[in-house]
């Protein structure tokens, strides 16, 4: 596909995802390149748009099926694994604090592979020149940050109730250290499906009930500081200690016309 074909095809996908209000606008400007971007940089918008598209399968869902899901989140359960050794372990939904701590560390882990693969790539290649540092101890290194920070984000994720203990996640046991490499997967894809996943359920239910349109996007500390004058608590108690996915479930649901009527 050329670059003129694929800047085509982008525009193919963003009408169909606006026109049946998969998406807004404000959403498609944010990850829309300028037309003189790289090849690559609408290669990376299109990956975008087609995982915009998977919201098609919940909007085409059963409302009942959708808004039972929802009504896990608005309870707040975890999904329960039974990992390779037998033990069974609860995944989570987090909080909003807790979600930006995974979020740096989610940052940390990936400034990491990225670094270790590139002296790898160099290594292989024969085009690494002699630094003050062994490469191949410099990879071990990095390898063992990342397999540490793995653990550890699985051991926060399967930690009871909404929020973190980030001193008792750096002491991570032994038993998640030891984790095989598909539970740390399956946790991971957990986690995204009771956190991340149901939020477009929340969309999907919205668009449902309320028929879409809106008046754009709220930022975060102005979704807090509402919540906490409509629920009439501290904004600290809702950021660390409520689930966000399950805050959103409860306003989309318990009002026709979802996150506009906080800004009444």
């Amino acid at each position: 596909m050329t670059k003129r074909e694929l800047v085509a095809n982008c525009g193919q996908l963003r009408s169909h995802l606006l026109a049946r209000s998969y998406v807004g606008e404000e959403e498609v400007a944010s990850i829309w390149p300028k037309r003189s971007a790289s090849k690559d940089a609408w290669w990376e918008c299109r990956c975008q748009l087609m995982r915009f598209m998977g919201r098609a399968e919940w909007f085409n869902t059963q409302s009942a099926e959708a808004e039972e899901e929802l009504l896990k989140s608005l309870r707040e359960e975890p999904e329960w694994l039974t990992l390779l050794d037998g033990t069974r372990v609860g995944v989570y939904p987090k909080s909003f604090a807790a979600l930006m701590w995974f979020r740096s560390h989610d940052w940390v882990l990936q400034w990491i592979h990225l670094r270790v693969e590139a002296i790898r790539a160099a290594l292989e290649k024969g085009t690494l020149e002699r630094g003050d540092y062994d490469p191949t101890d410099l990879i071990e290194r990095g390898e063992l940050e990342v397999s540490r920070q793995l653990a550890m984000m699985a051991y926060a994720a399967c930690m009871e109730g909404n929020s973190v203990d980030y001193d008792e996640a750096k002491r991570t046991p032994e038993q998640f250290k030891n984790c095989a490499p598909i539970d740390l997967w399956r946790i991971h894809e957990a986690f995204t499906r009771v956190n991340s996943k149901n939020l477009a359920l929340v969309h999907a239910i919205s668009e449902r009930k309320g028929g879409g349109g809106g008046n754009g996007s709220m930022s975060w500390n102005v979704f807090y500081a509402s919540m906490a004058r409509h629920l009439k608590v501290d904004v600290r108690e809702l950021m660390d200690d409520r689930a966000l996915v399950s805050i959103l479930a409860q306003v989309y649901l318990s009002t026709p016309s979802g996150m506009d009527d906080l800004n009444a």
